[in-house]
């Protein structure tokens, strides 16, 4: 089954998930103490899922491009967005490369627990880089390093978490500086026999540099 198909049929159970909705809270908490954000700031939330991070977000910001590839998570987004008369969020059903670098340049980019869904890790954040202002930002949240016992389906999981000396390295090699680790959220779980296991959450935050000979041919 693909991972939209997945996605699609546990929107609403995602969305509706306590632990779910925390991580998104501390996540934005942790984004808006670590970057600045104003009333002229253009972001960019993808892998977006059903809102849950941008809805904590909308109010401080410019304007939010909501991007995400499952149709089931965008309707509850669109929903949202609907109930709430929000008029500052802009939904787009696409992938990262869908989005031209012509039309879309954001202060900020970030993605709460996505990353661990991208294969190529140094061509997404040159993409990533493409449709950043010069000293923008990007701000990922995402599991430290685990044993691959985190996700009760490791389908379309290509990393079973990240090290924060090989996630620097990655950014820095695609023209990113200022990099910012800290871990901001703790998931207790229990594994199949009952056993607790503890899942640190990290937030990290890099800058665009002014100057970037990035290309992507």
């Amino acid at each position: 089954m693909k991972v939209n198909s997945r996605f699609d049929q546990k929107a609403k159970e995602l969305d509706e998930h306590p632990v779910i909705r925390d991580i998104a809270l501390k996540f934005s908490q942790t984004l808006k103490k670590s970057v600045p954000i104003s009333k002229e700031t253009r972001l960019l939330d993808f892998g977006c899922g059903s809102g849950l991070v941008g809805m904590h977000l909308h109010q401080d910001s410019g304007s939010i491009a909501m991007v995400d590839s499952s149709k089931g998570m965008l309707n509850i987004l669109r929903d949202k967005i609907d109930r709430n008369n929000i008029s500052n969020m802009t939904v787009m059903n696409c992938s990262i490369h869908e989005i031209s670098a012509e039309s879309e340049m954001f202060d900020i980019i970030y993605m709460n627990n996505v990353l661990h869904h991208i294969e190529d890790l140094p061509e997404f954040f040159q993409q990533i880089s493409m449709l950043l202002k010069p000293s923008g930002h990007v701000c990922v949240g995402d599991l430290t390093k685990e044993d691959g016992t985190f996700h009760d389906d490791n389908t379309d999981v290509k990393h079973f978490g990240f090290e924060e000396h090989e996630s620097r390295r990655i950014l820095e090699e695609c023209g990113f500086t200022d990099i910012r680790w800290e871990q901001y959220y703790l998931v207790k779980k229990p594994d199949k026999s009952g056993c607790i296991h503890d899942y640190p959450l990290f937030f990290m935050s890099a800058i665009k540099a002014q100057q970037s000979s990035l290309s992507l041919s």
